[in-house]
């Protein structure tokens, strides 16, 4: 197993009120599009195996998740689909749900969870925690079919990725971009500009979901106080 243990230090919370989404939204569309964290996979590799330890991934072809203070990730297209993992080796808390948009919003976000189980996944994904001391390590490792990602005329892809953690913390979006046949060094000028937008929604889309379920939880307490 890959072993990665720098700290992941807590991303403080974000206030989620109606002002932050529409300072997002104008703060977002007014960056270049590329300043937003974009890798474009131009790697392809044989099938990876699901287990959620690492041991299909190299080190040295990680990338860190901005912001994140210790998040790191990578991806690769397979004959399968495309591939990757999220990986933090010393972090407080101890459930996160990562979302990836594979319908360009038509449907919610991919969701994959790791809640108050060591291990949890489905075909497309594996979440493994491990416990350090009074920290934890937590691995993601996933699979997206082909069938199941979004490809314009030229077999482009853009995934949104966002994450956010039982504890209320969320991490940076960031776009994977690239195509089915590993060619896509040169995206067409208008395709990073569309997937910010994208990533824009994304983020609303999340925030807008933590807001509601902070409403539920209060109208909970409530019954249960009258």
């Amino acid at each position: 197993m890959i072993k990665f243990l720098r700290r992941c230090a807590p991303v403080p919370v974000r206030r989620r009120e109606g002002f932050f989404l529409t300072l997002l939204v104008i703060g977002l569309l007014s960056v270049p599009a590329f300043s937003l964290d974009t890798l474009v996979v131009s790697k392809s590799g044989r099938r990876i195996q699901l287990d959620g330890f690492l041991l299909d991934w190299t080190g040295n072809g990680r990338h860190v998740w901005r912001n994140s203070n210790g998040w790191v990730w990578d991806a690769v297209n397979t004959p399968e689909g495309l591939a990757g993992y999220f990986h933090c080796g010393m972090i407080a808390c101890s459930s996160w749900t990562m979302y990836a948009d594979l319908h360009r919003l038509k449907t919610s976000p991919w969701r994959m969870t790791l809640g108050d189980s060591a291990q949890s996944g489905d075909a497309g994904f594996k979440a493994i925690r491990m416990a350090r001391d009074t920290m934890f390590s937590i691995t993601f490792e996933w699979v997206i079919p082909w069938d199941s990602v979004t490809l314009d005329s030229n077999g482009v892809y853009g995934v949104p990725i966002a994450a956010e953690s039982g504890c209320g913390d969320t991490l940076d979006p960031f776009l994977i971009v690239g195509s089915r046949d590993g060619t896509a060094s040169a995206l067409p000028p208008w395709f990073a500009g569309r997937v910010a937008l994208i990533v824009v929604l994304l983020v609303a889309f999340i925030a807008l979901q933590l807001t509601m379920r902070k409403k539920t939880r209060r109208r909970g307490s409530l019954r249960r106080s009258a």
